[in-house]
């Protein structure tokens, strides 16, 4: 049962950090064409440092992941890395979809736009199947 319990654990893993970034695109195109002050938003430093962090954070949780999946390819049985890369992606996934929400203001609530939901789907992600 445990091992089976370490394969829903990857599984986690991975549709965590290809959430994180779905939310990560999706608010980045949302900064490069929503205008204020006459200019995209995305311009703006405090928009610019928060999509640099979300994109540098996906891709360091992202080279675990693909590292650990390796490792269980390979027949190796990384309990403490698998739990490990599960926590780390769900954490992150929520934390990219909290600067999605702040980056899309008022729309990163509402049901219309796709964050509200990846931000409920990324906070549940964090409870199935432990760490």
């Amino acid at each position: 049962i445990m091992w089976e319990l370490q394969g829903e654990r990857m599984i986690a893993a991975a549709g965590a950090i290809a959430g994180a970034q779905r939310t990560f695109e999706y608010a980045m195109n949302y900064a490069q064409n929503r205008s204020a002050f006459g200019q995209p938003i995305s311009q703006f430093q405090v928009i610019k440092h928060r999509l640099v962090d979300m994109g540098t954070k996906i891709a360091a949780v992202q080279a675990f992941v693909y590292q650990t999946a390796r490792q269980w390819d390979q027949g190796e049985y990384p309990v403490r890395e698998i739990s490990q890369a599960k926590l780390l992606a769900t954490q992150v996934a929520v934390e990219v979809a909290d600067d999605a929400i702040q980056i899309l203001g008022g729309h990163g609530y509402m049901q219309e736009f796709p964050v509200e939901r990846a931000w409920r789907n990324a906070r549940l992600a964090r409870i199935g199947a432990g760490t």
